[in-house]
């Protein structure tokens, strides 16, 4: 689980990958041979901009989010080409070749992963359809629901033959998950809530604190597992490792000593709690990711002072019966 968005759960993908309009033309212009101005628009899960090149014409720049593989991109792409194709009068936006610089011919292109301040994010530049939503009326009128019907069963027939590695995926808009998906969703909220309530929103330090917050809440929510390292934490957020041991860096810790020292802390409130009172000391230890006894036993003496024998009892209360 992260703070602010990368969760556990393939069914809720991490935050929009933090991009700028400036840096948007740069890669259209060096990943895409597209010179044009970036002109941001709003999205869900990725980042989207609309091309202007000097001659007006127009394009779609869409960075896709970090938890989208390739292979789902490349099976939208072949699959946006199918309909194009059996059905020529459905509007349809289709890739470009980056090698090219033209419109695709099968929608396979290889989709390039590009690199933006430590996270690796995949992209791809479409054709841009202009036009309204339909849910400005507040009405559809009986024709316009048969359109879309048409329009739906259209699309259907020109993909009743595709198969993609890609199209295989798990989605939190399907309802049969919706207890995982409101799961998850509930505990990113309660780190999402500690951020905002531990971070100075005006501070020039606040997207730091943020990430960082964001990955040792990640951390916490993994402290038992004994093979937690700065590489399983790069690998779930789509950071670069090099980069994490950055961000730690800046707040005077690395990651192995943020897992060390929230164990050790972990351990010892376990041991503090009179209901794990007959819990062996091992045991306990285990739970948070020390499987040898001698290691942990030297670092809890260097933690706190002294050997787990040397704590307090844990508080007992009356038990009041009736």
């Amino acid at each position: 689980m992260t703070g602010t968005g990368r969760s556990t759960s393939p069914l809720v993908p991490p935050p929009p990958p933090a991009i700028s309009a400036a840096d948007a033309s740069r890669l259209a212009r060096d990943h895409f041979r597209v010179v044009a101005s970036a002109e941001p628009l709003g999205s869900h899960q990725d980042r989207n901009f609309l091309l202007t090149s000097t001659d007006g014409a127009h394009r779609l720049f869409k960075i896709a989010n970090p938890g989208t593989s390739v292979a789902e991109l490349e099976a939208q792409s072949v699959a946006t080409r199918l309909v194009a194709e059996a059905a020529p009068w459905i509007r349809v936006p289709l890739v470009l070749d980056p090698e090219t610089g033209a419109d695709s011919e099968t929608g396979a292109s290889t989709v390039p992963v590009l690199e933006h301040e430590g996270q690796s994010v995949p992209a791809r530049v479409l054709g841009y359809l202009d036009g309204d939503t339909l849910s400005g009326s507040g009405h559809l009128a009986p024709r316009a629901v048969r359109a879309l019907g048409q329009l739906a069963a259209q699309v259907d027939l020109a993909l009743v033959d595709f198969e993609h590695p890609g199209a295989l995926r798990e989605s939190q808009w399907d309802l049969r998950r919706a207890a995982e998906v409101l799961a998850v969703l509930l505990r990113v909220a309660a780190c999402v809530h500690a951020v905002i309530a531990d971070t100075d929103l005006t501070s020039s330090t606040d997207r730091s604190v943020s990430l960082f917050h964001q990955l040792t809440c990640w951390l916490d929510d993994h402290l038992a597992d004994e093979h937690l390292s700065a590489r399983a934490l790069a690998d779930n957020q789509f950071l670069s490792a090099r980069y994490i041991r950055k961000v730690f860096a800046e707040h005077g810790t690395t990651v192995s000593g943020y897992v060390k020292q929230r164990r050790l802390q972990m351990i010892r409130n376990d041991l503090l709690d009179p209901r794990q009172d007959f819990v062996r000391v091992s045991v306990i230890a285990a739970r948070w990711g020390f499987r040898d006894p001698s290691v942990f036993s030297r670092a809890f003496h260097s933690a706190f002072g002294g050997q787990p024998a040397a704590l307090p009892p844990p508080p007992r209360g009356r038990l009041v019966i009736g």
